[in-house]
């Protein structure tokens, strides 16, 4: 069920992000958390390295949206 949320949180933050909108970053920061717990308990570890680095990329994308005064 965990699973569902964090893809259906995934595509949304596609969605905004697409429209040049910071929550996308936002939710994929969400997202991404969410996959990386989703995979720790499953003891899979390559994709929690790929979602880290995904999370890491939303904050920075957030961040410098944010300072460029990119709608939320």
């Amino acid at each position: 069920m965990i699973s569902w949320l964090a893809t259906f949180l995934s595509v949304a933050g596609a969605v905004y992000v697409a429209r040049h909108r910071n929550r996308g970053n936002a939710i994929w920061l969400l997202a991404n958390l969410l996959w990386v717990a989703i995979f720790l308990q499953a003891g899979e570890l390559a994709p929690v390295v790929l979602f880290a680095f995904y999370e890491a990329t939303a904050a920075y994308g957030f961040w410098n949206w944010r300072k460029a005064g990119v709608e939320l």
